[in-house]
């Protein structure tokens, strides 16, 4: 591909994921490519159609949050950092994504999109365990039911809220309910 056309789709995917996360998943292609600058032509090149380039949203999008989980030097905050942005990433694309998985014209790309997810979950999560702060049987599969649950908690919040609330759930999640200092039981 060209370094012309190359640019031309990564401004695309941006516009799209920023106005599909701003705006969610019923804003027309067309809108999305008028605001990305580029022609109906051109994304239809790009995408055969909308399901195409939601995957390529998420999956950029998870590139982008791994790439910034490496930059985070502390462990226990660049794993704190990974749960909060994987759980918004599932709030934000949750509709996008639903409408893809099961349909069977879409199994085979469904199918990398989802090896490529979890080998790319894989690397936080080996860091983690690295550093000693998670079980050694956490899986990946694991953080996928841990996205689930912070989806859950903030599918429907306002955009303003869902940081918070997010930030703290994974707060609960990562240091427990127990007072601080309180016996346990064994």
């Amino acid at each position: 591909m060209r370094k012309d056309a190359q640019e031309r789709r990564a401004r695309l995917v941006a516009v799209a994921a920023d106005m599909f996360e701003q705006q969610g998943y019923d804003v027309p292609l067309e809108t999305v490519a008028e605001s990305a600058g580029i022609g109906r032509g051109t994304l239809y090149r790009n995408f055969r159609d909308r399901s195409m380039l939601v995957l390529e949203v998420v999956r950029r999008r998870l590139d982008e949050l791994v790439a910034q989980v490496d930059l985070i030097s502390d462990d226990r905050a660049a794993f704190r950092f990974f749960l909060i942005r994987v759980g918004l990433l599932s709030a934000l694309h949750a509709s996008g994504l639903r409408s893809l998985e099961g349909n069977p014209s879409f199994k085979q790309e469904w199918h990398e999109f989802e090896v490529r997810a979890q080998l790319l979950m894989a690397l936080p999560l080996e860091r983690a365990r690295k550093a000693g702060i998670v079980r050694d049987d956490l899986s990946v599969d694991d953080i996928g039911r841990i996205a689930q649950m912070l989806q859950a908690v903030a599918l429907d919040l306002p955009s303003e809220e869902r940081d918070g609330v997010i930030s703290r759930a994974v707060q609960l999640l990562t240091e427990g309910i127990a007072k601080v200092g309180s016996p346990s039981k064994e």
